[in-house]
């Protein structure tokens, strides 16, 4: 991440197990752009993929998260 100018980046635990795929929160409206980047960046062939605008606090933290499952 950090090569593609993400220089800020912490690793974390999620919660959710059954968790398939990558899920990309990201804050607020104006991060959607780069959470579709995040997306373009990590995803390969047939991975599921998505951007998700977080409802809640608990599901972000910081402005963007990455949600890497099985």
């Amino acid at each position: 991440m950090a090569s593609n100018k993400y220089e800020n980046v912490e690793a974390k635990n999620y919660s959710q197990d059954n968790m398939s795929g990558i899920i990309v929160f990201y804050k607020e409206d104006g991060l959607k752009d780069a959470a579709q980047k995040i997306v373009d960046i990590l995803k390969t062939n047939n991975t599921k993929s998505e951007i998700k605008l977080a409802l809640s606090n608990k599901e972000i933290e910081g402005d963007v998260a990455i949600i890497l499952g099985k």
